[in-house]
């Protein structure tokens, strides 16, 4: 079998593994909040609301921080989505949180550059909460300038990976990606634009290593066939 047949196929067994969370590199992981934290997000769920009563101190939580008033205020976030984007975020991104001024910066100048709607924006968002920190001068500009050179991608196919994989953008180009990517090619020699479709494909391939995920699953399967 062709080995870019192979390596859809491993892509199906390396998107197994990320959603179970194995094997997978330090920039994938999410980084969870402390047990009891995320006891009281489930209490949060469950405790009904009185009128004119915030559930977070009904249930004696700290006020919301700045990253969650942010989010409410930027896009229509339900609770679950505010919360769910909280589990997702160290401590100190939650109380206090995030810079009202840089956060819509960083999300203006992204929508911009990526010509994103207000959903495909808040879709972003929701998926690496942790952007809301990042300053686009310094981190995502350079970052998505990186991955557009390195395979030729139309600001349309940028656009297709960034939605399909948010994380992207809190890779680093230099120590991850780069270094995945060439390995990738010149184990099953692909050409350029046969790496270029395998991402467009498989946008996830970008955030596993390939030592760790990629050549294992390979081999893997090519011992099967």
């Amino acid at each position: 079998m062709h080995f870019f047949v192979m390596l859809l196929l491993a892509g199906r067994m390396l998107s197994t593994v990320s959603r179970a969370g194995v094997g997978m590199p330090r920039t994938l992981r999410a980084i969870g909040l402390p047990r009891a934290r995320r006891a009281a997000g489930r209490m949060l769920s469950t405790v009904p609301r009185a009128a004119g009563v915030e559930t977070p101190g009904a249930v004696g939580l700290p006020p919301p921080g700045r990253t969650a008033t942010f989010l409410r205020a930027r896009f229509p976030c339900t609770d679950e989505e505010v919360l769910r984007a909280e589990r997702k975020l160290l401590p100190n991104q939650v109380h206090p949180g995030i810079d009202p001024a840089r956060a819509g910066n960083t999300c203006d100048s992204l929508q911009s550059r990526l010509s994103l709607s207000e959903p495909e924006l808040k879709k972003v968002v929701l998926g690496l909460p942790s952007v809301l920190g990042f300053s686009y001068e310094a981190n995502i500009a350079p970052s998505l300038a990186a991955l557009q050179s390195r395979l030729a991608l139309s600001e349309v196919e940028l656009k297709k990976v960034v939605l399909r994989l948010p994380p992207v953008l809190g890779y680093s180009f230099e120590a991850n990606i780069a270094p995945s990517l060439a390995a990738l090619q010149s184990r099953l020699s692909l050409s350029e634009p046969e790496l270029k479709k395998v991402v467009l494909g498989l946008p996830s391939v970008l955030g596993f290593s390939y030592e760790a995920n990629i050549a294992p699953s390979l081999a893997a399967l090519q011992s099967r066939l």
